[in-house]
């Protein structure tokens, strides 16, 4: 794998402490996606592979040769991401990193984000760019604009191009087990958090993740086994238990999408991403 180095002016800046995701929870569906294409996608995701290029920008405060055993890091992470999508037919074919050492950007998530986006920001709609920061406090990702781009006819502006993408924090990004970059691109192929709408229906549009009140905030209580968070049941009313283990929810224990949610991100991304055109 090949990385890049871009430099750019140092400065200081102090680190936002945020929350942990800063995506916001909706009360409908604003894809609009139906219970007719989802189970189109279903019947399919298998064996048609989506292919998304995946750039990284890591955003330091320095760098040197030393900073290697970083990028080692960041692929591994990136397998573990392929493992969890490749199960529903989505792989990421990664592209050359940038390493750009600045200060400011490095700290502080919300500074000059379409600045970011201008100098740092590759390929088409259908290309996920990763920006991670070194001082990042929490992780944010734009959803797809919804609007049907199957006909390969509707187009998105260079500026809504341009700011697509997903932040996160550095440390995240080349921890190799760590499932907060699978979460923010869950967000890039249209998901929704598993706590969406608490215990009312419709919750995050996909049936086969439980409901839950809000987030679980769950951890381990064995170090290293992700099958070893409580079980919890915030909505008793309903079926199932709260799903810790969902890449969707806040727990040290993600580990998995569930099917209607890898039909969700397939539905998402042939009706919204693959074919947008910058008009």
């Amino acid at each position: 794998m090949k990385f890049s180095t871009t430099l750019l002016s140092l400065a200081s800046a102090a680190p936002l402490v945020l929350g942990f995701c800063d995506n916001e929870d909706y009360d409908h569906d604003i894809l609009n996606i139906s219970p007719e294409e989802m189970k189109h996608s279903m019947a399919n995701m298998r064996r048609d592979t989506i292919e998304v290029d995946l750039y990284y920008h890591l955003l330091v405060t320095q760098w040197s040769d030393s900073n290697n055993t970083i990028l080692d890091g960041l692929w591994k992470q990136i397998d573990h991401m392929n493992a969890a999508y490749g199960i529903y037919g989505i792989h990421f074919n990664t592209q050359p990193v940038d390493i750009i050492v600045d200060a400011a950007w490095a700290n502080d998530i919300d500074l000059d984000k379409a600045g970011k986006g201008a100098l740092l920001h590759k390929g088409n709609y259908n290309a996920v760019n990763i920006y991670a920061g070194e001082g990042f406090g929490s992780g944010v990702c734009s959803l797809p604009n919804g609007v049907d781009s199957t006909d390969g006819t509707s187009t998105i502006t260079e500026d809504t191009l341009l700011g697509d993408g997903c932040h996160l924090p550095l440390s995240a990004a080349v921890n190799p087990i760590s499932g907060t970059p699978s979460h923010e691109v869950g967000h890039w192929f249209g998901l929704y958090h598993t706590f969406q709408g608490g215990c009312s229906e419709p919750n995050d549009y996909c049936d086969d993740t439980p409901q839950q009140a809000q987030p679980s905030y769950s951890h381990e209580t064995i170090t290293g086994n992700v099958e070893s968070c409580p079980v919890l049941d915030t909505c008793p009313a309903n079926a199932g238990n709260d799903p810790v283990w969902n890449f969707m929810d806040y727990t040290d224990c993600s580990h998995e999408f569930t099917p209607q949610q890898g039909a969700r991100m397939n539905t998402a991304f042939n009706k919204y991403r693959a074919n947008r055109q910058v008009a």
